[in-house]
C-alpha cells in the first residue's frame, strides 16, 4: 500500500463515506488523526509514535497523505467528496476566503477563474495560504496541495509565482514569498 494517496487524484469511490467512519471508527485511529489534523503543516511522522498499521488504514481511507519530508498532512477535500456520493454537498459557493472569493468555488473545487484584477489577486492570496511560511515544498508537493481545489495545477503553480506570492529556485524547491499575504 503506498504511503501518498495523492495519487489517487480525488477519485470517488462507490464506498468512500462508509471508508473514511470505519477509518475512524477506532479511537486510537481517531486520535491521531485528530492531532494531524490539529496541524496546519502536518505531523512529522517521527513525531506520530503511531504503529504503521494504523497510518495505512488513514492514508488508505483517503485521509492523510505522508510528504515527501516525511510528514502527515490531512487531506480536507475527501469530505466533499463523501457528502457528494450520498448527494449532502452544499450548493453554491463552499470556497475559502472572503465571499467574493468563496463563489468562484463550488463543493470546494475553483470553478470560475477571475480575469487579471483585485478578485485575482484575492484568489491567489487564498490559495498562498495553504503554503506554510518558512517551509520548502517539491514541486510534486505544491501540485498536491493544489490539486486538491484547482485543475490546472501547473497555471496556478505559474501564476502563484509570478504574483511572488511563491517562490522558486533552480531545483524546484518552492517557498512562501515575503509579499504573501
Amino acid at each position: 500500500m503506498p504511503w501518498n494517496s495523492r495519487d489517487r487524484r480525488e477519485s470517488v469511490h462507490p464506498m468512500l463515506a462508509p471508508e473514511l467512519l470505519s477509518a475512524l471508527a477506532d479511537p486510537q485511529r481517531l486520535q491521531v488523526y485528530g492531532r494531524i489534523c490539529g496541524s496546519a503543516e502536518g505531523v512529522p511522522l517521527a513525531d506520530l509514535d503511531a504503529p504503521r498499521k494504523l497510518l495505512d488504514r488513514l492514508v488508505a481511507a483517503g485521509l492523510v497523505d505522508l510528504t515527501e519530508d516525511g510528514r502527515c498532512v490531512a487531506r480536507a477535500a475527501v469530505y466533499s467528496h463523501a457528502l457528494r456520493e450520498f448527494g449532502l454537498a452544499r450548493k453554491g459557493p463552499t470556497g475559502p476566503g472572503p465571499a467574493a472569493v468563496a463563489a468562484l468555488f463550488r463543493d470546494g473545487r475553483l470553478v470560475d477563474v477571475p480575469r487579471e484584477g483585485a478578485l485575482r489577486r484575492q484568489l491567489l492570496e487564498v490559495l498562498a495560504e495553504r503554503f506554510a511560511e518558512g517551509r520548502d515544498y517539491t514541486e510534486k508537493d505544491v501540485g498536491g496541495l493544489l490539486s486538491e481545489v484547482v485543475d490546472d495545477v501547473a497555471a496556478f503553480r505559474r501564476y502563484l509565482v509570478d504574483h511572488g506570492l511563491l517562490e522558486r529556485d533552480n531545483v524546484g524547491r518552492y517557498w512562501r514569498g515575503q509579499h504573501s499575504a
